[in-house]
């Protein structure tokens, strides 16, 4: 796979868990294995009432354009060709790319992605599905994720948080409503929060994104906004003891 096209992949995949459709099967397609969560069955029980929250968000007015460094558009075809030069420009080409579990990272550098956080127990970290994405051809480590399993209101869901080094200059097809969209301040930074369609069971999903440096994005589906904006705060604070 190309490395350009596989970050606009994951970036993509981790903020499509913020669409509200087909989260855990893009998930599954980004891991490329079928680890505990990949293609799970959400189980949510939807209402009618909920079903017409759901066709409404459908019919609104979609986001266009560029927030915090990020542009977001739901066809490609819309996205300026400038944006998508600076995504070329700012992304190192590799042909390939895997993952490597935190138990077997230590021969990478996997320091410039130290973050020291603590989530609540409602968070199972699961390893076979966190550690080093690594670039087949020089060996070197280009981001960081960390996966959790949950369950909310009885509901099966995750929680990941993907985080690089490489500078923001990215696009990303997402089909979402405009006032999904929004620009919040936790940890003491901007970052774009994409709420879910439903935000009390967090259904399907929903996602913050800091943009600087680099990006760091945290993706979740069936987990209420509150505890998204909990666990945000926490990595925005974690990002900045870091010094990043």
């Amino acid at each position: 796979m190309n490395f350009s096209k596989a970050w606009k992949i994951v970036l993509t995949l981790v903020l499509a868990a913020a669409v509200g459709f087909g989260s855990f099967w893009a998930v599954r397609t980004l891991r490329d294995d079928d680890g505990p969560g990949a293609g799970a069955d959400v189980g949510v029980i939807i209402t009618g009432e909920d079903e017409q929250k759901i066709f409404d968000e459908a019919t609104r007015p979609r986001f266009v354009g560029e927030i915090l460094g990020l542009y977001i558009a739901p066809d490609e075809s819309l996205v300026p060709d400038q944006f998508k030069e600076r995504q070329r420009i700012a992304i190192p080409p590799c042909s390939g790319s895997r993952l490597v579990p935190w138990d077997k990272a230590s021969e990478f550098d996997a320091a410039k992605f130290n973050l020291s956080f603590q989530l609540s127990p409602s968070y199972v970290f699961d390893p076979t599905q966190s550690g080093l994405i690594v670039c087949n051809d020089d060996n070197t480590a280009k981001s960081a994720r960390w996966h959790y399993n949950t369950q909310f209101n009885g509901f099966p869901g995750y929680l990941e948080i993907l985080n690089t080094d490489i500078d923001i200059a990215y696009t990303t097809t997402i089909d979402v409503a405009v006032d999904r969209v929004k620009i919040i301040t936790t940890g003491g930074r901007p970052a774009i929060l994409i709420e879910p369609i439903l935000p009390e069971s967090g259904y399907t999903g929903g996602s913050v994104t800091f943009t600087e440096p680099g990006f760091t994005a945290i993706a979740s589906a069936n987990v209420p906004l509150s505890e998204l904006l909990t666990v945000a705060e926490i990595i925005g604070n974690a990002l900045t003891a870091a010094g990043r």
